[in-house]
């Protein structure tokens, strides 16, 4: 089988997503499948797009460019070009925006963590949209979904707003959740001998995370304190994010910043502090599904989380 892997960033660069993509790509290739890369896709400019940009800026609004018909327009002529040139059994994306305007005779499939409308006021990048932007994410997702022979979605949260929001059909919504961007080759055996490992004199909470508000970063610090005061030793690392300047570091919290996966070095790094961690800590105020749960999981750390979008869904 041969497949056409979609995307409007490089699908081969393990930064995109949190590695997401890249992941996929390299699962499917296990698979046997024969997989032609499409990307990146570049984005038409324009006067009016230019315009459009510049009137949401004097109007305090923010203007989605990349969802807008013209460049969503030029995404799929990029595609539809490449597919010329290469026969395919079926066409593929993490996402959906290059698949809104695609004409294509072959079964196209998407998995993604959200809907467009999931988002809107939800995500702050996603907030105080002008009503243009609005519209056209809209339409554009209902285009995706309209076309799509497979509609794959990482969390029940996200296939229901698929189901609402866009009325898509049933039967071809599916929830898949995403696996752990880390290669780990942890046995059973080596999973025990890891949470043997663990100190029984402190509990070590990890957060990993860029936006310290969204991410609930300080809520996070929080926890930890509230531990210590009831006289359970415990330390808290974090990775990813800064503190707001004002910050005072407590004694009880290491700062890590940001660390590289891309890198053998990252991902030893990571590797040791899933190791020696008890939890996993993220009190989320918005995520549609954070990778970091699988990877925590892949160690055998269990994660503690906030109930909002994606994290997780309650069945009756």
């Amino acid at each position: 089988m041969r497949l056409a892997f979609v995307t409007t960033y490089d699908p081969e660069d393990i930064r995109a997503w949190s590695g997401t993509p890249v992941h996929m790509l390299r699962a499917f290739r296990k698979q046997g499948l024969e997989v032609i890369t499409i990307g990146p896709l570049h984005k038409k400019q324009s006067i009016l797009l230019h315009n459009k940009i510049r009137l949401c800026r004097k109007l305090g609004k923010r203007f989605l460019a990349e969802r807008d018909a013209a460049v969503l327009r030029g995404f799929a002529a990029q595609v539809e070009e490449s597919l010329r040139h290469h026969h395919v059994d079926a066409v593929f994306s993490p996402g959906t925006l290059p698949l809104s305007f695609l004409r294509s005779d072959r079964p196209v499939a998407f998995w993604t963590d959200a809907t467009f409308d999931a988002m809107i006021g939800y995500y702050p990048g996603f907030s105080n949209l002008f009503w243009a932007s609005r519209r056209a994410g809209h339409h554009a997702e209902q285009r995706s979904l309209d076309l799509a022979s497979l509609a794959i979605y990482s969390s029940e949260w996200a296939a229901d707003s698929a189901r609402t929001d866009f009325r898509a059909d049933p039967k071809k919504v599916h929830v898949v959740p995403f696996g752990a961007n880390l290669e780990t080759t942890l046995s059973a055996a080596a999973v025990s001998r890891t949470v043997e490992s663990r100190s029984a004199r402190v509990c070590r909470l990890l957060f990993a995370g860029q936006d310290w508000a969204r991410k609930g970063a300080a809520k996070a610090v929080e926890i930890a304190r509230l531990l210590n005061q009831e006289g359970w030793p415990t330390e808290l690392t974090l990775i990813g994010c800064r503190p707001p300047t004002d910050f005072k570091v407590p004694p009880f919290v290491r700062l890590m910043g940001f660390i590289d996966k891309s890198t053998a070095e990252g991902r030893d790094t990571l590797r040791h502090e899933f190791t020696r961690a008890h939890f996993f800590v993220l009190p989320t105020q918005a995520d549609c599904t954070p990778i970091v749960f699988a990877e925590a999981n892949a160690f055998a750390v269990p994660c503690l989380s906030s109930r909002t979008g994606g994290v997780c869904v309650l069945h009756d």
